[in-house]
């Protein structure tokens, strides 16, 4: 029988996904990083992209995440990922995003000039949005 890793996704809103997997894809500052069964202890800074979690050599039965910030978490056969931002990319709807980014884009051009930490916020949310459009453009069929 095949090792597994025991991978846990969580974000502020929800517990996303807990699970086993044979491998998992995730995006960190440093890059993507491929984390197999008994890989050594580490915690890193998650950066805007994607976690890929695979389960044996069926590609079809991968299940991807688009994450935004967090760390992640591994210990033996454990990934904890404590995600500032994430969802399941079937849950994406890639129309809806498109709109949400020219409503975001709409609302950084009506606010005044000195409007910084608006601007902030609406820059990080179009910013989280751009990478769920990626994400679910490049992964769902």
């Amino acid at each position: 029988m095949e090792r597994t890793l025991l991978v846990e996704i969580v974000s502020p809103d929800a517990n996303l996904y807990k699970g086993e997997a044979t491998a998992v894809i995730v995006t960190t500052k440093l890059g993507e990083m491929g984390i197999y069964p008994l890989h050594i202890p580490l915690v890193a800074e998650l950066a805007p992209g994607v976690i890929r979690i695979k389960h044996g050599d069926d590609l079809a039965a991968m299940e991807v995440f688009s994450v935004y910030g967090g760390y992640v978490q591994v210990a033996e056969d454990h990934m904890l990922v404590l995600a500032d931002q994430a969802v399941d990319v079937k849950n994406i709807d890639a129309v809806k995003v498109e709109a949400d980014i020219k409503s975001a884009e709409a609302r950084v051009k009506a606010l005044p000039e000195d409007a910084l930490e608006d601007r902030a916020s609406l820059a990080h949310e179009i910013e989280w949005l751009r990478n769920c459009l990626a994400v679910a453009n490049r992964h769902n069929n």
